[in-house]
């Protein structure tokens, strides 16, 4: 069972990656396609999904992450330090970010209840938990990777 849980989170996560990359290619070059075929793998593993919730449960979520990532680029920006803002600056730009957060909210109930059509609400749970651990497993690798190219390198030393 294992075993063909795991083929079939490297198929979708294979077949995400080839739909992706006859896209045009993303400003962080190919280590975004690999990153994203690795989330999928990560939590189909983590949800426990079968081959047919996959099929059902992916475009769906895809579909909400984009409009999630939507709303967010289209957030307000400060184009100058915190203190520096006006008072009436500030409490706009605190309304903005309210907005946008109730926005997302609207966004995740509405596709949750779209999801538990196809996935159980259990499963939605684990959904947020393989997010999360997904994000901690990637920065982990990141700082991992950092400190191994460090080491390489050596601690940046000037000449007297």
């Amino acid at each position: 069972m294992r075993k063909a849980l795991f083929l079939c989170a490297l198929f979708i996560g294979l077949t995400v990656f080839s739909l992706q990359a006859q896209q045009p290619p993303a400003r962080n070059g190919q280590g975004h396609y690999r990153i994203e075929a690795m989330r999928v793998s990560f939590i189909t593993s983590e949800m426990q999904l079968t081959p047919e919730e996959a099929a059902a449960f992916w475009p769906i979520y895809n579909e909400y992450r984009d409009k999630a990532k939507a709303i967010r680029q289209s957030g307000v920006e400060l184009d100058k330090p915190v203190m520096d803002l006006s008072e009436d600056e500030a409490k706009a730009f605190v309304e903005q970010r309210l907005n946008m957060d109730e926005d997302l909210l609207k966004l995740k109930r509405a596709y949750y209840l779209r999801l538990q059509k196809v996935v159980s609400a259990r499963k939605l749970i684990l959904l947020e938990r393989a997010e999360r651990k997904f994000k901690e497993k990637l920065l982990r690798e990141m700082r991992r990777r950092q400190q191994k190219q460090q080491g390489q390198h050596g601690p940046q030393r000037y000449k007297r």
